[in-house]
């Protein structure tokens, strides 16, 4: 017996089928082969990387080992903590920046054998486009916090302001945003029970060229 509904029913299939044929079709012509490029850019986020936090017990300043702990913007990764016995690495390209208490250096110049270096742009991160390869220089990286602005004597990251550094093998380039200086990056530092030298931070690496767009 005929029946209409099963009748729309296998137009509305067929007609479904022949619109994924077209489509495959479309995608097959030269309009559609041309490959996307490569992603050159990787974004990541740092959690709590210890940097010579405080090994007493007791209150006022905090004593460290008085030891940076070395990272790699290229591989995400702790090359050497503050507290190793041997600092052998330190003395390789396999970091490309480093932190001890508000003390940041990059693997180049007097600092390390690599190529590194950075500057600190009054940007905020996103609007951090081009590397300023005039402006690198393989200094200490000062001006990105402010100390006891409150007078509750913390650090916090300056809003608004950006790293901007050159891997150590000068094939790359980050932007870093610090986000906070206290383990667990609390909202109000001075309220809080939390450690300092504890960075957390995050970065966009870009592996081809000066451009992050």
């Amino acid at each position: 017996m005929f029946n209409p509904l099963m009748q729309r029913s296998t137009l509305f299939v067929f007609g479904l089928f022949m619109t994924v044929v077209f489509l495959a079709a479309c995608d097959s012509t030269g309009a559609n082969d041309e490959e996307e490029p490569a992603d050159t850019a990787t974004f990541v986020t740092v959690e709590d990387l210890p940097a010579d936090p405080d090994t007493t017990s007791g209150g006022g300043r905090p004593q460290g080992y008085n030891q940076f702990a070395f990272f790699s913007l290229r591989d995400s990764s702790i090359v050497l903590h503050s507290d190793a016995e041997s600092r052998a690495d330190s003395a390789s390209t396999q970091w490309d920046i480093a932190f001890r208490s508000t003390d940041v250096i990059v693997n180049g110049g007097s600092n390390g054998p690599g190529e590194g270096a950075a500057y600190v742009v009054e940007s905020a991160l996103q609007e951090v486009t081009e590397v300023n390869t005039d402006s690198l220089t393989s200094h200490s990286i000062e001006d990105w916090y402010t100390y006891n602005a409150n007078g509750n004597h913390t650090v916090r990251p300056t809003p608004g302001r950006t790293l901007v550094v050159r891997t150590a093998d000068g094939e790359s380039y980050a932007k870093i945003r610090i986000q906070s200086y206290y383990e667990g990056a609390p909202d109000n530092p001075a309220e809080s029970d939390a450690e300092s030298r504890y960075y957390t931070f995050e970065y966009v690496l870009q592996t081809d060229g000066t451009s992050f767009e």
